[in-house]
């Protein structure tokens, strides 16, 4: 997985970032647009729970957000954290103790 941020697919239109997945042997690539008008940041894979977690800071206010979804569903979002967050410098992700 990796992030893609800011493909403009018409000068007219707004900027669309993704998420994109590939397999090891680079074959199957899927990219997923972000929802929203969000410029994404960084990444963390929670491979127990089979989560994939970004960064992502909103073009128009500069406020950030920390976005959820699932491995298989990556089109479906929902941004878990959106207050208090400051100078976004990375993102981890502890499996093992069910923390981001």
């Amino acid at each position: 997985f990796w992030v893609d941020p800011s493909k403009q697919p018409e000068s007219s239109k707004p900027s669309v970032s993704y998420i994109n997945q590939m397999s090891i042997t680079g074959t199957c690539r899927k990219r997923y647009p972000i929802q929203g008008n969000l410029q994404p940041g960084h990444i963390a894979l929670d491979w127990v729970s089979r989560n994939v977690y970004w960064t992502a800071v909103s073009r128009e206010s500069q406020k950030s957000v920390i976005t959820v979804a699932r491995m298989e569903a990556i089109d479906v979002q929902k941004n878990i954290v959106t207050d208090n967050l400051f100078d976004l410098n990375g993102l981890l992700v502890d499996p093992a103790h069910g923390k981001v």
